[in-house]
């Protein structure tokens, strides 16, 4: 009765961290936008972008492999805790019990999530600017003033030039790479939830048919 009603609670150490996983991304993120400032030309926002992407898919998938590793520590201590209970609850009270046969489960979190976020610039993260693109010489000679006569000066060329700024760039694309990190985290916590339940269900189910008419026929005794 009081596993069907308040079921496993985990220990400290794993719920500790599940929580340290569920805000790494956070961390990480926030980390990844302070690269992001400043206005640059197309071909440094690219390249910045390119490192980010990789890092991205990178971090998406430790996370996911971290999520996987800690589902299997979650089902051993589960199924530890569960033979534990079996062994203290009912072995103890029934001499002729067989074993108890739980299941494995997988986490199929690698094919349930996938990070699809699109960081390519798009026309509105594009912006012109005049400037210096470079330098000519020009005459400066006046033609009352013999003595400037085939003088030369120095002077700024300046041109349109296409440009990216970054913090409303990465502030654009800031709630997608959110959602998708959030759909792991929520996908991953479900997966444990899941195969808590369930493991917890099929033990209950189990000592229920088992030994139901037993623990009845045992109080009958009693009374």
């Amino acid at each position: 009765e009081r596993m069907t009603r308040e079921g496993l609670r985990m220990p400290a150490e794993i719920e500790k961290k599940l929580q340290a996983l569920e805000n790494r991304p956070r961390v990480r993120l926030r980390k990844m936008a302070e690269k992001f400032r400043g206005e640059v030309t197309i071909a440094t926002a690219e390249s910045k972008i390119e490192v980010a992407e990789k890092n991205l898919r990178a971090e998406f998938n430790a996370l996911i492999n971290a999520y996987e590793n800690e589902f299997e520590n979650c089902q051993d201590w589960i199924t530890r805790s569960l033979q534990e209970e079996y062994q203290r609850r009912i072995v103890a009270l029934f001499a002729d019990c067989g074993a108890l046969n739980l299941p494995v489960f997988d986490s199929f979190l690698k094919q349930a999530v996938d990070m699809s976020v699109d960081l390519a610039i798009r026309g509105e993260d594009i912006r012109e600017r005049r400037v210096e693109v470079g330098t000519q010489e020009v005459s400066d000679s006046r033609w009352y003033n013999p003595f400037s006569w085939g003088k030369k000066k120095t002077v700024a060329v300046m041109g349109w030039e296409k440009r990216v700024k970054l913090e409303d760039f990465w502030g654009e694309r800031q709630t997608e790479v959110d959602a998708s990190f959030d759909k792991l985290v929520e996908k991953a916590k479900e997966q444990i939830s899941k195969m808590k339940t369930k493991l917890t269900n099929q033990f209950i189910d189990f000592v229920g048919l088992e030994f139901d008419d037993r623990f009845k026929a045992m109080l009958a005794e009693l009374q």
